[in-house]
């Protein structure tokens, strides 16, 4: 698991979130997506990659809560 660095509501129902994630980071390029599991139990989900910081090992998506995977996903804090 990936530790979550930011979450944030940008308006009612569209998240973006910032994971350390340091070897995505390092090969993650414009078009890419990242597929994320909010816990071991969560489907797959394929976001899209926002944003990224190669020197932090940062990664950041945004996604929109629809269902039970991507609620779990809106409810993780910094530190996750």
């Amino acid at each position: 698991m990936y530790k979550v660095i930011e979450r944030r509501m940008i308006v009612p129902n569209l998240h973006e979130f910032t994971v350390q994630a340091p070897a995505v980071a390092e090969s993650v390029g414009p078009g890419h997506f990242v597929i994320v599991r909010p816990d071991a139990f969560g489907e797959r989900i394929p976001l899209s990659v926002a944003g990224w910081d190669r020197d932090a090992g940062t990664v950041t998506s945004v996604f929109m809560q629809v269902g039970g995977s991507t609620a779990k996903l809106a409810r993780l804090k910094p530190g996750d």
